[in-house]
């Protein structure tokens, strides 16, 4: 019909092919595909629930239940095919044979307490190992914003690069945060987006919000008292402006009306 358009949006669990690299007429053993022992996979806890012969293509992106895209080194909430628990993860590969769709997942562990300092909840490796598990693509749940704790890590901005220009290096340089440890990420509920799904997930007690003050009764109480102080004080010194105006005004009417006597 004139005037709409096809639905182009993706269904969750379809994945987008990596493109073909240009100028390229040879079939390049990339194009043909990888085996799992070549892949990111090969040190997955699931690896032997998968055929090995099978070769794989890799994806540039896939589509989570809740119609986000997710692509490689995004972090998402999944089901594990373990035991059907809903844990975090962040993405290494995603795969697909054409017939079936896979996400290599790297493996992170949600603490049961939030960090003291920023008082968000926080993933780290379990016992800084790391591991990764085969995940269906259609059962990605969603993508989450998780930021690195340089606080805890200690990172330091050392790093420099040559600045991006028009695609290509300038001579300008740049320095840039590097990042000393790859095992502790703060999820940050600070985003906006996903925010409803996140507190779905996580236990009450990570997402609650903390108090500022443990009495709040007490200290409405301290600053309307406060308040009572400053505003008394404040009426008083209008009384007291309003009164010596009135002083100064009834001074000058009596010296305007002898001078108009005298004259």
């Amino acid at each position: 019909m004139l005037g709409w358009s096809e639905d182009t949006t993706r269904k969750p669990g379809s994945v987008v092919r990596e493109s073909k690299p240009k100028n390229t007429n040879t079939q390049e053993p990339s194009r043909l595909g990888f085996s799992l022992e070549h892949t990111a996979a090969k040190n997955a806890i699931n690896f032997n629930s998968f055929n090995g012969s099978i070769l794989w293509k890799k994806c540039k992106s896939s589509v989570a239940q809740s119609g986000d895209e997710c692509c490689k080194r995004s972090w998402v909430f999944y089901q594990s095919p373990l035991d059907e628990s809903i844990t975090i993860g962040r993405v290494a590969e995603i795969l697909t044979d054409e017939t079936m769709h896979i996400i290599v997942i790297e493996e992170f562990q949600i603490a049961p307490n939030r960090d003291a300092f920023f008082e968000l909840p926080y993933v780290y490796r379990r016992q800084g190992e790391e591991s990764c598990i085969i995940v269906l693509s259609q059962n990605i749940l969603f993508r989450q914003n998780v930021q690195h704790d340089c606080r805890k890590s200690k990172c330091e901005g050392t790093g420099v690069r040559a600045r991006q220009q028009e695609r290509q290096e300038s001579n300008r340089i740049i320095q840039f945060i590097e990042h000393k440890s790859d095992d502790h990420f703060l999820i940050n509920l600070y985003a906006f987006h996903n925010a409803h799904l996140v507190r779905r997930i996580l236990p009450r007690g990570l997402t609650a919000p903390s108090l500022f003050f443990p009495d709040r009764i007490n200290q409405h109480d301290k600053v309307a008292e406060g308040l009572r102080v400053k505003l008394t004080r404040r009426k008083d010194e209008i009384q007291r402006r309003c009164t010596e105006k009135r002083k100064q005004q009834a001074n000058d009417g009596i010296g305007g009306a002898k001078r108009s006597r005298a004259n």
